[in-house]
């Protein structure tokens, strides 16, 4: 075979080199987490989405990114250019959870679907022994003055007019705490502000220390962190489950539907008591 020549050795080597020098930096480009766009590379992020149960699938703007199953309850998105996106799991039997994130160049956003289901059996007490009806639960004498004793028990808020902040929380669970001040629902987060969770970031760059769960539109009686999110009552309209999460949109679902209602939170149960009769509400 004819060697190649000293001029196409030379042709074949300068060849080799721009491409080596062409690649190199789209490839450290790429690495870095950045993408062509039209004519020039921009910075992308990603989606972290968590699912607490199987078989919910999970969109980002409108494209299915997966179902989650018994060993796969995380989906990570990346190459996303920065913006604004619309996650949403759903699952049968469970209420649609749809949250607009805000993603960020070099940066993933985290986020955990919070599912509530649409069924929810509410049984009421009752002092007795043996089997008893699904619409009812079955109780000893001493754990029904159990919840009486609990709903006893005042809970601590500002007043309604010209209230100041409260010096005691409602509840509290892992550096976060619910106070109820002139009516409103507020979480706020008291550890260090550098590890303040994502649910408290409007977008990954802008966190805050404290946000609203409810706020004029009814008058809070009580609040509690319960199934991943919070159970609160209002004078006016009942008991609801909300989503403990500043980022659009929040989900809040009516559990008891009656104005006046109470509840208490009962060796990890949730216990209503309407009137004179109480209640358990399950299902979560």
């Amino acid at each position: 075979m004819k060697p190649l020549s000293r001029r196409t050795r030379f042709i074949y080597l300068a060849v080799s080199i721009t491409a080596f020098l062409f690649t190199v930096p789209v490839a450290v480009f790429y690495a870095s987490g950045y993408r062509f766009n039209g004519l020039s590379f921009v910075e992308t992020g990603g989606v972290y989405v968590s699912v607490p149960l199987s078989d919910a699938s999970v969109f980002i703007n409108g494209k299915e990114e997966g179902v989650s199953s018994l060993f796969t309850r995380s989906f990570y998105t990346d190459n996303l250019i920065a913006g604004t996106y619309a996650v949403q799991v759903s699952r049968e039997g469970y209420y649609p959870w749809v949250k607009k994130l805000t993603v960020e160049a070099r940066i993933v956003t985290d986020v955990f679907a919070f599912l509530v289901p649409q069924s929810i059996l509410i049984r009421e007490i009752e002092i007795r022994e043996g089997d008893t009806a699904s619409t009812t639960r079955a109780v000893s004498k001493n754990e029904y003055n159990t919840f009486v004793k609990a709903f006893a028990r005042k809970i601590v808020s500002a007043p309604t007019q010209g209230g100041t902040a409260t010096s005691t929380p409602v509840d509290t669970r892992a550096g976060a705490e619910l106070y109820i001040e002139g009516g409103n629902l507020i979480v706020r987060w008291m550890k260090d502000p550098q590890s303040v969770p994502s649910s408290f970031c409007i977008k990954p760059s802008s966190c805050v220390q404290e946000f609203f769960i409810e706020k004029g539109r009814e008058t809070v009686s009580n609040a509690q962190f319960f199934a991943g999110g919070v159970v609160y009552s209002t004078k006016e309209s009942g008991i609801f489950l909300a989503e403990n999460d500043v980022r659009p949109v929040p989900l809040i679902v009516p559990l008891y539907s009656r104005p006046g209602a109470q509840f208490r939170i009962v060796n990890g149960a949730l216990i209503v008591k309407d009137g004179s009769a109480f209640y358990d509400i399950s299902g979560f």
